[in-house]
């Protein structure tokens, strides 16, 4: 689908690499909302990451290379990582925070896009993220784009 929006489809895969194509998250947002979910792109650090309880594309650079993977979740060493290229995966914290912290901004150093069903109206977990009374950018945006 993404490749026939953008006219590439019938390009063959080492075409494709050879033109260093690259899909971006509005092409993945995009795609989800042909398939019937809502796009939600959040810039975070990694505590906040930590918080969330459903999978999320994250974007990362790995050496110089710009990378999507899915994140799973998280425990006091290792990021767990379902990736298209390697697997199934745990990365140290450590060697994730370089991975993940692709912005400049010091206070939301990384970025993902989470989908939800667009039809349905899906209650509030309370254990998906705890909002503290001082909320800030980032919980903002949660509340702007009522995923609570």
């Amino acid at each position: 689908w993404v490749l026939e929006k953008k006219g590439l489809a019938n390009k063959k895969l080492e075409e494709l690499e050879e033109e260093d194509f690259k899909l971006s998250f509005f092409d993945l947002a995009e795609f989800a909302k042909e398939k019937g979910y809502k796009a939600i792109a959040l810039a975070l650090n990694i505590e906040e990451l930590r918080k969330l309880k459903v999978p999320a594309i994250v974007f990362v650079r790995i050496r110089r290379n710009e990378h999507f993977t899915v994140y799973k979740g998280m425990d006091d060493k290792f990021v767990y990582l379902a990736d298209p290229s390697f697997g199934n995966i745990k990365v140290r914290i450590g060697k994730f925070k370089e991975m993940f912290y692709t912005r400049n901004d010091p206070k939301y150093r990384g970025k993902i896009l989470v989908f939800i069903p667009k039809d349905k109206n899906i209650p509030l977990n309370l254990k998906f993220l705890k909002l503290p009374e001082n909320s800030d950018f980032l919980y903002e945006v949660i509340k702007i784009k009522n995923i609570y």
